[in-house]
């Protein structure tokens, strides 16, 4: 029973349960620490930068290539003209595919030697620290931050980064292309997007301190149930099961309370980049056609090739609200990965203290 109670006042009395938030948040100091940690890879991030750029430039030469087809090709009944752009446009795109396959992997194998120096440096430190740490730690809260952490931070590294690098190159590239070509309608295409950017400004601000208690929430959760585990047949000899269960429903009420908080804020970024990304759209057809239609010197295949670019606008920039909800996720773990880190051990050695030789263990009795 002693256990029993232990393990349950120890989760209840995490930040969720009568302790203020720290309020030292931030996000920027996590990132810039995790990509000093990736720092150590500058050849393999190179590499994956060049395929990240080469992947990006033949996505945006194939919606040009389509436009020179129409107008080039189909427009002057020209055969052998279009079959020889078609044998191009699909080389264009093969080439995309294996620069993506190629970038993805590398990064991926990249994320994993950090992880494993994160997860290596974590456990480590932790066996460095002192008792008086471990005693004030619930267990399950120390495995919450080798396990639920570090995945969320492995997501990042391994999946967002390479994601987020492609869609901010194939904005860049996009809008480039299209002053290129015409810059009314790269206006017309470029019109809807200082509304994303509010959008994410005030998402930018509300949810990272939810995500850092949903975090926090989830590591109070594995607190009490590891410990919970640990002491149950305590908990049934003392029939103790119903305080179990009661203080188990409280943490797992604040974690559902903190998740839909965190998501639901987040969660309307995608949508509103698809819409506001369609918008874009709508506009590049309208004025397109107008211009078209009064002698504006725009052909049908530049409008084509504006609303292939104003899609291609549209899934990045909703990619990017997906890939910043699992950002702020992952960069609230980081923090609390790097709390432990950062934490000094009570009791060190002196600076003179005299290392023990190493003790046989022999014992003879005469």
């Amino acid at each position: 029973m002693t256990d029993q109670k232990h393990a349950s006042e120890k989760a209840m009395s995490g930040p969720r349960f009568g302790q203020a938030r720290p309020e030292n948040s931030d996000p920027i100091a996590s990132l810039s620490r995790l990509i000093r940690y990736l720092g150590e890879h500058r050849f393999g991030l190179i590499l994956v930068i060049v395929l990240v750029v080469t992947s990006t430039a033949l996505s945006l030469i194939g919606p040009w290539l389509q436009g020179v087809a129409i107008d080039e090709f189909i427009m002057n009944r020209d055969p052998a003209g279009l079959v020889w752009i078609t044998v191009v446009l699909a080389l264009t795109y093969v080439g995309m595919t294996l620069s993506f396959a190629g970038f993805a992997r590398m990064m991926a194998a990249i994320a994993q030697r950090v992880m494993y120096r994160l997860r290596r440096e974590l456990f480590e430190h932790m066996q460095e620290l002192s008792l008086e740490f471990h005693d004030g730690q619930p267990t399950g809260e120390l495995m919450s931050r080798l396990t639920n952490d570090v995945d969320a931070v492995d997501q990042l590294l391994s999946q967002n980064i390479t994601s987020l690098l492609r869609n901010l190159f194939s904005i860049v590239g996009l809008v480039g292309f299209m002053v290129v070509l015409d810059w009314r309608l790269t206006l017309a295409a470029m019109a809807p997007v200082p509304l994303i950017f509010l959008v994410m400004r005030y998402i930018g601000r509300k949810a990272p301190p939810l995500f850092g208690t949903y975090q926090k929430d989830v590591g109070a959760l594995n607190a009490l149930a590891e410990e919970t585990l640990a002491g149950q047949r305590v908990a049934i000899a003392f029939d103790r099961q119903a305080e179990s269960t009661d203080a188990f429903v409280n943490i797992n009420r604040a974690v559902r309370s903190a998740g839909t908080e965190a998501y639901a804020m987040t969660s309307v970024l995608m949508p509103v980049m698809f819409g506001i990304g369609n918008l874009g759209i709508a506009t590049v057809a309208g004025i397109g056609a107008w211009l078209a239609l009064t002698g504006g010197g725009v052909t049908v295949g530049l409008i084509a090739t504006f609303i292939s670019y104003s899609r291609q606008v549209a899934r990045p920039l909703s990619q990017l609200g997906n890939t910043y909800t699992a950002t702020l996720s992952a960069l609230a773990g980081a923090e609390r990965i790097f709390q432990i880190l950062d934490r000094r051990p009570s009791v060190v050695n002196a600076a003179d203290a005299v290392e023990i030789p190493e003790i046989a263990g022999h014992v003879q009795f005469d």
